[in-house]
C-alpha cells in the first residue's frame, strides 16, 4: 500500500467512527408534572419565605439571642429543612397562642421539632 490510500483509508475510518459517535441519539426522559405538584412546591416556596421573614424580624432575634440560638444558624438550619418539616415548623408556629401558655402537646411538638433541627 502506497501512502496515498493508507491516508485516504484512515480518514475515512476516523470520519466513519466520528459520524457513529456524533449521530447516536440522546434520549431525554421526562415526565408529566400535575398542577397540584406545581402549587405544592409553590406553597413550599413561600413558607420557606414566611419562616425566614420570621427569623429576620427584630423581636424574634431578640428571643432567639435570649435563648442563646444562634440566628444565622437558624435560618441555615431552615434552608436545610425538608418540605415536609418546614409544613409542619409553619404549622406549629401559627397555631402557637400569641404570649400565651403553651399546652403539654404543643411544648412536646415544639421540643421534638427543636431536637429535629439540632
Amino acid at each position: 500500500m502506497n501512502n496515498g490510500s493508507r491516508f485516504s483509508l484512515s480518514s475515512a475510518l476516523f470520519f466513519l467512527i466520528f459520524s457513529v459517535v456524533t449521530c447516536v441519539p440522546l434520549s431525554a426522559h421526562a415526565g408529566i408534572v400535575t398542577t397540584s405538584e406545581i402549587v405544592n412546591a409553590r406553597q413550599i416556596e413561600n413558607t420557606r419565605a414566611h419562616l425566614s421573614a420570621l427569623l429576620a424580624r427584630e423581636d424574634v432575634r431578640k428571643a432567639l439571642a435570649a435563648s442563646g440560638v444562634d440566628v444565622n444558624a437558624a435560618q441555615q438550619r431552615v434552608a436545610s429543612m425538608t418540605d415536609l418539616e418546614v409544613q409542619q415548623l409553619a404549622a406549629n408556629i401559627d397555631q402557637l397562642p400569641v404570649g400565651g401558655r403553651l399546652t403539654n402537646l404543643e411544648t412536646v411538638l415544639l421540643v421534638l421539632l427543636i431536637v429535629l433541627l439540632i
